[in-house]
């Protein structure tokens, strides 16, 4: 206590080793240092014993030559982090103890930054499960969605096709395919404009190129069914980007 006396400690003593497990039992500390010759209790077994009370402390034991075996007991049961031989060096000791709160200081914070990794991948994990959930719904909202349209598609009276940005047609209604008198599959990626025995349907291609979301274009042309017959149309162009 001498020794450390102009030191930042907090220094609490005891007599005997039971004296030692009662305040450890009262107190929280960071190092323990005990002699391995005690009355009643031999420095191993208050380590081992302290070691069930404060298992995250670190314990150095003090012993002399003579009770090396002993001191080795204390290092394997008590889970000494040092032992000092008797009569010891003063700057040795303090820069043990010096040491060992490094060492203590370092461990609470490897189980401080362990919990908290911990707790964000709980957290990160039930984020996720969250987003797969929102997923999930808004995939079958839209699946949903794209029923209704397609019904709709092909409830509609007047042809309906759906083209790229090149004039390729992707989706067709069946009003659409019987004014053309082709089916779905001859149509599909067919060029727009091969349906057309004018310019108009090209032109109208090449506007829909440098077209705005939600520009409209109208045109009127003279397109060819499937039959070689012709027939005069009305058509309207609505710019939709898929991105």
């Amino acid at each position: 206590k001498r020794l450390f006396i102009d030191e930042d400690y907090d220094i609490l003593t005891a007599m005997s080793g039971e004296e030692g497990l009662e305040v450890l039992n009262e107190n929280d500390v960071a190092v323990i240092i005990s002699d391995q010759m005690m009355p009643g209790m031999r420095g191993a077994e208050f380590l081992e014993k302290s070691r069930e009370i404060t298992p995250d402390s670190i314990r150095m034991v003090l012993s002399g030559y003579a009770e090396i075996d002993s001191a080795i007991d204390a290092i394997n049961l008590g889970g000494a982090f040092r032992y000092i031989s008797k009569p010891w060096n003063d700057a040795d000791i303090i820069s043990s103890v010096k040491e060992a709160f490094a060492r203590y200081n370092l461990q609470k914070e490897h189980d401080r930054l362990e919990k908290l990794t911990i707790q964000q991948n709980e957290e990160l994990n039930s984020f996720n499960s969250k987003l797969e959930d929102a997923l999930d719904k808004r995939t079958q909202d839209l699946a949903q969605t794209k029923k209704y349209v397609v019904a709709v598609l092909h409830s509609i009276a007047e042809g309906i096709a759906v083209i790229d940005q090149n004039g390729t047609i992707q989706d067709c209604n069946e009003a659409f395919l019987a004014m053309y008198g082709y089916t779905f599959d001859e149509v599909k990626n067919m060029e727009l404009h091969t349906l057309s025995v004018d310019d108009e349907t090209e032109r109208m291609i090449s506007y829909i190129k440098n077209s705005q979301q939600g520009d409209t274009i109208k045109i009127e042309s003279i397109h060819q069914r499937k039959d070689g017959s012709q027939f005069p149309i009305e058509a309207t162009t609505v710019i939709m980007h898929n991105n």
